[in-house]
């Protein structure tokens, strides 16, 4: 009866990890010739999200990535780089986040609610089925809080 209860125990630790592994590559493309490319990852504790889009002499990349808990990814990076040189960051501690145009000097705000990006919001939705009450949407140059 103890091993029973040890090998259960030791399932339910293991499989909520190997449930969550999640490995996603998107392709979508128009009739305007600008393919889009995103990459969504999580492994259980982590996840990142970069998206590269191609348009004409321009390339855009999104990247964010931060910690993964039972119900909601918590973001602590995100960078938009245009033509390879970075654009703007959001950079998130516990208790602040910075963002901004590279080339502009970077805000500092108290957090109060968690953060996504759009790329990281859409897979917080696709993964967990649910977005939080209240939470703030940031692109790199501006930080905006939405509620539900």
């Amino acid at each position: 009866m103890k091993l029973v209860k040890i090998l259960f125990i030791t399932l339910a630790a293991y499989i909520p990890n190997a449930w969550s592994a999640t490995d996603y590559n998107i392709k979508y493309s128009s009739n305007y010739l600008m393919p889009a490319y995103v990459h969504f990852k999580a492994d259980g504790t982590q996840y990142s999200v970069s998206a590269k889009i191609n348009i004409p002499l321009y390339n855009i990349v999104f990247h964010s990535r931060g910690t993964q808990t039972v119900n909601q990814f918590n973001m602590v990076n995100y960078q938009d780089s245009r033509n390879g040189k970075i654009y703007s960051v959001s950079k998130i501690s516990p208790t602040t986040i910075e963002y901004g145009k590279i080339k502009d000097d970077l805000k500092t705000e108290s957090l109060k609610l968690p953060t996504f990006d759009l790329f990281t919001m859409a897979f917080q939705l696709s993964y967990y089925d649910k977005l939080p009450n209240s939470f703030q949407i940031t692109n790199g140059k501006n930080s905006i809080q939405w509620k539900m």
